[in-house]
């Protein structure tokens, strides 16, 4: 059977992701990390609604990345809009 997501997080360095037929490496500058509490519950909550909506493989990637990375900006577990925004346009994106 096909597995259509798999992802690899890698911390700090980003992440590996295959979604559906292609893979991806998506990175961001370092960031002042506050909180990591609750990091990865908010990459999966993005990724898998996103997901759920149908959104394109990519903007699904970027949008869980910038979940998580907003909330470890933060010294409690939240997500502000203007962070998420900031975040999004820097992630950087290789695609193989």
């Amino acid at each position: 059977a096909d597995t259509p997501y798999f992802i690899v997080t890698l911390g700090a360095k980003g992440i590996l992701a295959k979604m559906k037929n292609d893979i991806y490496f998506l990175s961001l500058d370092k960031v002042d990390t506050k909180n990591p509490i609750a990091s990865g519950d908010f990459f999966l909550g993005g990724l898998v609604k996103y997901i759920t909506l149908g959104e394109e493989p990519l903007i699904t990637l970027k949008k869980a990345i910038s979940y998580a990375t907003a909330n470890v900006l933060n010294w409690y577990p939240e997500l502000k809009t203007e962070q998420l925004q900031q975040i999004y346009n820097a992630i950087k994106v290789e695609k193989f």
